[in-house]
């Protein structure tokens, strides 16, 4: 089988996708052990061939694989959320050779650091010289893909989303500066606008916490408790609904309790969206701080009202509600989400390392604001080799570093396949042996239990001419499934040939 790995990864995927929208809690079960087992096994399958050669694992693992689109195996982990694949010492040493480019990553003795130094102080006139480096032996390029999944890729992060607002934020506030700065008021508007955009850039800053091992997978527990908080609000702002309504409705609206403007009062009693928050809504959310504001004096002072009495036991019922039983729910949903982060921070911050070698594989080598003509040679080569390919019908010869490797001779994509399936293949047939013992177990155990079912079936009933049980009909339903399968394959396999032979 060609490309074992890269098949278990992106069998991973494909179950995970099924378990995100199956309905059922037991189909989810089976799509979710099905992913796990497929993850094993392309785990297993790579630990084989690191044992044997590890330079040739890690090249394995950063090939494009034709049959799947040209996708590398650490594409299809990373998109997944395989972080047990990533987490594997194959996965981590690759990254290091990335990340390192050309020098040995383990330099790191005392007279390799010596070398560091004295190439640092010489400006890297002497780092030719004496510091160590690694052949290339492949090069970097980069295959057709779409605008519509590249852009889907790249705002499939959060902090990129994040720098998308921050930049456009930063141009509105720029101009309300200059259009709207007549008067102070006019120029509070941008002020505003500023201030917001500020705050995101300083919270853009995290995302430099994921170079940090034991910080970086805090990101993904305040992301996963984000999500949590949301479900939290949903109750909670429920709540403060029903009591603000409740409440203002018998102690504030009524004229006759004298506090709306009408009879001399401190409260606007118009109805539109900003009295509803101001009165309503606003009020209430400070109650989970324990601040009352002039609320509980203004049912002290009418004590004896009976709007007081019942805005009291109604105002107890719902601080013992949301003050204690909600906010301690809130409290052990996040220890909860903690302790499961906790338990793959070594997994978690591997698929972050990979995401963060990835982002600054193609970055630009210069600093801001330098970096900015690096960016517009990047636009100015990329619409040159666009006009040149669409109206002049010239093939395109530019070469894109990207994350994937192709050799310089097919010849290695041969070496590659014989060297996975050569490692792979046995521990792939006791995998398919083991699994057709544990199926003739069960059907065994199925058999004998339907044995005993029919023998208890016999003595209550003597009648021969019975009609099929339902476990027969599963039975004959799986055979015809099975036998649909079979020709769907005999006929993908006859395709595929008929391709190779073209």
């Amino acid at each position: 089988m060609e490309y074992r790995i890269c098949s278990a990864l992106i069998a991973t995927k494909i179950l995970k996708e099924y378990h995100s929208t199956a309905s059922y809690g037991e189909l989810k079960d089976d799509y979710e052990v099905a992913a796990k087992y497929f993850e094993k096994y392309a785990i297993d399958c790579l630990d084989k061939c690191d044992d044997e050669d590890v330079d040739r694992a890690c090249e394995i693992i950063l090939q494009r694989n034709e049959l799947y689109g040209y996708v590398t195996c650490l594409q299809v982990a990373s998109d997944a959320d395989d972080k047990l694949f990533i987490a594997t010492p194959c996965c981590v040493q690759t990254m290091n050779n990335i990340w390192f480019d050309k020098l040995h990553p383990e330099q790191i003795t005392y007279s390799d650091r010596l070398k560091w130094f004295l190439s640092i102080i010489s400006l890297g006139l002497l780092a030719p010289v004496i510091v160590a480096y690694r052949e290339n032996k492949m090069f970097f390029t980069q295959d057709n893909v779409s605008f519509l999944g590249k852009a889907k890729t790249y705002f499939g992060n959060h902090f990129k989303q994040m720098t998308v607002i921050a930049i456009i934020l930063f141009y509105i506030g720029l101009i309300l500066r200059y259009t709207q700065a007549n008067s102070e008021d006019n120029f509070g508007a941008a002020r505003i606008v500023m201030a917001i955009d500020l705050e995101i850039w300083w919270l853009r800053c995290m995302s430099f916490i994921i170079v940090i091992p034991y910080l970086g997978p805090h990101l993904v527990a305040i992301k996963k408790m984000i999500y949590d908080l949301l479900f939290f609000m949903y109750i909670i702002g429920i709540v403060m609904i029903a009591y603000g309504v409740a409440s203002r409705s018998m102690v504030y609206y009524p004229k006759v309790n004298n506090f709306t403007r009408e009879t001399g009062g401190p409260i606007d009693a118009s109805f539109d969206g900003r009295n509803v928050f101001r009165q309503i809504i606003y009020p209430v959310y400070y109650l989970l701080y324990e601040e009352f504001h002039t609320q509980l004096d203004d049912l002290d002072n009418n004590s004896n009202a009976g709007w007081s009495i019942a805005n009291h036991l109604l105002l107890a019922i719902h601080m013992i509600f949301v003050n204690i039983l909600l906010t301690n729910l809130l409290i052990a949903m996040f220890s909860k989400r903690f302790d499961q982060v906790y338990e793959e921070t070594h997994q978690i911050w591997h698929s972050q390392q990979y995401l963060f070698t990835r982002k600054y594989f193609a970055r630009s080598p210069f600093i801001p604001p330098i970096s900015f003509m690096y960016d517009i040679y990047c636009l100015s080569r990329m619409l040159f080799f666009f006009i040149r390919r669409n109206y002049f019908n010239k093939p395109k010869t530019s070469r894109t570093k990207v994350f994937k490797i192709i050799p310089k001779n097919e010849r290695i994509v041969k070496e590659w396949y014989e060297f996975e399936d050569s490692f792979t293949s046995e521990y792939a047939h006791d995998q398919v042996k083991a699994l057709k013992i544990a199926s003739m177990k069960s059907k065994s155990k199925s058999d004998s239990g339907n044995d005993k079912k029919n023998q208890i079936m016999g003595k209550d009933d003597n009648d021969s001419n019975k009609p099929l049980t339902d476990l027969t009909r599963v039975k004959i339903d799986f055979g015809k499934f099975n036998s649909i399968i079979e020709k769907a394959n005999k006929e993908l396999e006859e395709k595929n040939n008929e391709k190779k032979q073209q």
